[in-house]
């Protein structure tokens, strides 16, 4: 992995599991809502969190190993990566985030912090079907349109 690579994926995953919740909570914070405080919700989250990371985690070996590249933009695979979770859905790395970022909601407890999350898919969803399939078929033809057909975007 490069440097610029790795900068970016840091960046991301700051931006994407750090100053976003952050705000989220300060706005949950500047409003006065009240936060959830359950031992119970708290494991749960946890569990998701841990699920998540081990998601992404799996994505990126998938990327590494089978696929000759990374998860970012900056390095993408130079191969088409059919393995893993990637059978059962085009987009796991996303899945993970969104995981993860509920996991942080259940833990924390901000009442704002799941807006975060619902946000980020949508944004993803416009970011997939506009940009990222169009790259995808430009860069791996027939195989990733048969991709689409036999294998759901989201679940």
């Amino acid at each position: 992995m490069r440097l610029h690579t790795l900068l970016f994926s840091t960046a991301a995953i700051i931006f994407i599991w750090g100053i976003m919740p952050l705000l989220w909570i300060i706005a949950s914070i500047l409003l006065g809502l009240p936060q959830l405080d359950n031992p119970l919700l708290k494991l749960e989250g946890l569990l998701l969190v841990i699920i998540g990371a081990i998601l992404e985690l799996h994505c990126m070996l998938l990327f590494k190993h089978a696929g000759k590249g990374t998860v970012a933009v900056t390095e993408p695979p130079t191969k088409f990566v059919i393995k893993g979770a990637y059978r059962l859905t085009r987009n796991p790395l996303y899945i993970a985030h969104f995981i993860t970022l509920m996991g942080q909601f259940l833990i924390l407890g901000y009442l704002l912090m799941p807006l975060w999350p619902i946000t980020f898919l949508l944004i993803l969803q416009a970011y997939i079907v506009r940009r990222e399939e169009p790259v995808l078929i430009g860069r791996f033809g027939e195989i990733y349109e048969h991709y689409l057909k036999q294998v759901p975007r989201w679940l």
